[in-house]
C-alpha cells in the first residue's frame, strides 16, 4: 500500500514515489503542472527539477477509505493518480474528474465499473468499445448509446443480461431473434414485442 517512508529513504509503490515523507506521483500526464501551496500553506505541484508531482498523503488515505472523497480535494490538488484511484472504486466519481485527466483509459476504467458512469463521457467520446464496455457492465446503459453506436449486437448484450431493456431498442430494430432472448430472460418484456411478432416469439419459447 501507499505509503510514508521515514528518514532520507526513497520508495517506488504503486506508481508512486514516497520519499522522506513525502509521495509523488510519476505518471507523465501530470508532469509539467504549476506547483503552489495549498491554502494551509502545505507545497503541492512539481517537485523540484524532477517533473514528479506531490501528493499529500492524506489524500491518498481518504480515498482508500471513500472514493467519494474526490469531489473535496480542492481542483487544482486532484492528480491523475488520485483520480483513477476514486474511479477505479467507484465509476460515478468521474464526474469530479479535472478535464486535464479525461482520457480514453480513464473513460474504461469508470465504464467498467458502473456502466452507467457513461453518463460522464461526453457525447462524442462515446466509442463502440466504450459503449460496448458499459453496457456489459450495466445493461440498462443502452440509454446513454448515441444512436450511431447502436447495433444489432449491442442491444442483444443487454437483453441477454435483463429483457427489460427491449424498451430501450427503436421499435423497428426488435427483431425476432432480440425479442425471444428479450422474453426468454424475463417474460415481462413480451410486452415490448412488436405485435406481429408476438406469435412467433412465444411459439419460439415453447420449442427452448
Amino acid at each position: 500500500s501507499v505509503g510514508e517512508t521515514g528518514g532520507g529513504s526513497a520508495a517506488v509503490t504503486e506508481g508512486v514515489l514516497c520519499e522522506a515523507g513525502a509521495v509523488y506521483a510519476v505518471t507523465s500526464e501530470e508532469r509539467g503542472e504549476g506547483a503552489g501551496r495549498d491554502a494551509g500553506g502545505t507545497r503541492y505541484g512539481t517537485a523540484s527539477g524532477s517533473g514528479r508531482m506531490k501528493i499529500k498523503t492524506g489524500f491518498l488515505e481518504m480515498i482508500t477509505r471513500n472514493s467519494i472523497s474526490l469531489k473535496f480535494i480542492p481542483s487544482a490538488q486532484r492528480m491523475g493518480m488520485l483520480c483513477r484511484m476514486a474511479v477505479k472504486r467507484d465509476g460515478w466519481m468521474l464526474r469530479h474528474v479535472p478535464k486535464r485527466f479525461k482520457t480514453e483509459t480513464l473513460y474504461k476504467i469508470a465504464v467498467a465499473q458502473d456502466g452507467m458512469a457513461l453518463v460522464f463521457v461526453p457525447e462524442k467520446r462515446r466509442t463502440a468499445q466504450l459503449c460496448r464496455a458499459a453496457v456489459e457492465q450495466d445493461p440498462w446503459a443502452l440509454m446513454l448509446v448515441p444512436e450511431n453506436q447502436r447495433t444489432q449486437a449491442l442491444y442483444m448484450t443487454a437483453v441477454q443480461q435483463d429483457g427489460w431493456t427491449l424498451k430501450l431498442v427503436t421499435e423497428n430494430q426488435r427483431t425476432l431473434a432480440l425479442c425471444t432472448v428479450a422474453v426468454s430472460e424475463r417474460r415481462e418484456a413480451l410486452r415490448y414485442v412488436p405485435e406481429e411478432l408476438k406469435a412467433a416469439v412465444m411459439c419460439g419459447l415453447k420449442e427452448l
